[in-house]
């Protein structure tokens, strides 16, 4: 099989000329291995679903900003701890710390991460809050911070400079 075969992931090309034998495609399957049988994709277990989440957070984000002009004030934190938050805002009196968790379920597990930051920060003496962008659908406010599901991230405003969570 040529280079071509391996390239041709458009799904609408994928129905059209059927897998590598000729067998029409079925949608919702995908070709682990041309010579071995057709598998089920499985989004909620796929592999890459967490960083997927995460960079369409982030690029949504930065897309609204930039479409307001605002182009600066975004940033990651990484430190050799392992302490990590997705995102941070800055805005001109406070940070926001950003975490994109594709988790469906609500959790206080899930602001673990932008709070270990917000720990290290601490000295900047800005006040900062925490929002955890999840994949679930329902809009809670906790002493943690709040929890935006994907669907409401755009509806929020959490990244405008006076909108405080």
């Amino acid at each position: 099989m040529g280079i071509a075969g391996w390239l041709s992931v458009d799904p609408g090309c994928r129905r059209a000329e059927g897998d590598h034998k000729g067998r029409p495609y079925e949608p919702g399957k995908v070709n682990a291995d041309p010579e071995k049988q057709t598998v089920p994709f499985s989004w909620p277990a796929h592999p890459l679903r967490g960083p997927i989440f995460e960079t369409w957070v982030v690029s949504e984000i930065a897309k609204y900003r930039t479409h307001r002009g605002e182009t600066a004030g975004l940033s990651f934190y990484r430190d050799s701890n392992g302490a990590e938050a997705d995102l941070i805002i800055e805005h001109p009196s406070r940070v926001t710390l950003v975490e994109a968790k594709a988790s469906e379920t609500p959790s206080s597990t899930l602001f673990g991460g932008a709070r270990r930051v917000q720990r290290h920060l601490s000295r900047l003496r800005r006040p900062g809050s925490v929002v955890v962008a999840y994949g679930g659908d329902q809009l809670q406010q906790r002493t943690e911070g709040s929890l935006i599901p994907w669907c409401e991230l755009c509806k929020t405003g959490f990244w405008e400079p006076d909108t405080v969570v």
